[in-house]
């Protein structure tokens, strides 16, 4: 089929709305689609994966980053010949993934997109825990910043990205720090620590670079471990919005296909923005598993 599967989330507004604002913006381009608004993830999640066995091939996922990763996670549930094709069209409070490829940030500008058959192969981890396996496209993370895309996804959505920031000032006075023991291919890294993230993409958390130098085609993930004192995070902080930590002492830095996670006490985990489970975890790559539509 060269039509688009476009897959509405229902939690990010109106769900007719943005059903119809994705179809006209498809059809104002010349684009045949066909919209569903599951509710819930798991209706989300089975649709997919109905609409695969149908033959869809396309996806178009109408939302942010948790969206993409629900779509994305059912796709990899299958066996595919030729990777499928997953576009974005930006309608959540968090679409740091689009950030990536600079894709625009609502839905009719991002349709423009969806035109012609250039496409970008994307590297897809998967984070395997106590709740079994997820897939992820952008990042996995574990400690501080998972606990704080936790206190995030409460806060009321009017509060738009600002709500990461937000979230990241409630949470780092009371997070415990904690030994951790990363394994990153033949790198290691083992001390007291306030989080690790595993980066496919470079932008997560509401608009920070934290990995500036993350590949989504290159089969690794960018490992860091953020071994600061709580008082020094502040301004360490302020050096991540704009990608330029990466000389900091304190960061430590370890590119990887396979990266297992242990923590001396568990830590909160998060894929895509999207709390997930507690550690310890196991992560590895399936390189070139999506074709990402640009």
């Amino acid at each position: 089929m060269t039509a688009w599967k476009v897959m509405v989330n229902a939690r990010a507004g109106d769900r007719h709305r943005l059903e119809d604002r994705a179809r006209n913006a498809l059809t104002a381009f010349g684009l045949e689609s066909d919209a569903e608004s599951p509710d819930g993830i798991e209706a989300m999640r089975e649709e997919t994966l109905t609409a695969a066995e149908a033959g869809w091939t396309r996806f178009a996922v109408v939302g942010g980053d948790g969206t993409l990763n629900v779509v994305v996670d059912a796709l990899m549930q299958r066996t595919w010949t030729e990777p499928p094709v997953v576009a974005l069209l930006p309608s959540g409070t968090g679409s740091d993934f689009a950030r990536t490829f600079a894709l625009p940030q609502r839905i009719e500008e991002a349709a423009a997109h969806l035109v012609g058959e250039r496409t970008y192969p994307v590297d897809v981890g998967i984070a395997e825990g106590s709740w079994g396996k997820r897939a992820f496209i952008n990042e996995v993370q574990a400690g501080l910043g998972a606990a704080t895309a936790g206190i995030a996804e409460r806060l009321p959505r009017r509060i738009g990205a600002a709500k990461y920031q937000i979230a990241f000032w409630a949470t780092l006075p009371r997070f415990p720090s904690a030994v951790i023991k990363v394994e990153a291919g033949t790198r290691s890294f083992e001390g007291p620590a306030l989080a690790v993230v595993a980066a496919n993409g470079q932008f997560f958390g509401g608009g920070l670079n934290i990995a500036p130098r993350a590949s989504l085609r290159d089969g690794k993930l960018d490992v860091q471990a953020f071994s600061v004192l709580r008082r020094s995070a502040v301004p360490l902080f302020r050096k991540i919005k704009v990608g330029m930590h990466g000389n900091h002492p304190g960061v430590h830095r370890m590119p990887a296909a396979d990266v297992s996670i242990e923590t001396e006490i568990p830590w909160p985990v998060e894929v895509d923005g999207e709390p997930l489970g507690m550690t310890p975890l196991q992560v590895h790559m399936v390189p070139n598993a999506i074709e990402f539509k640009i």
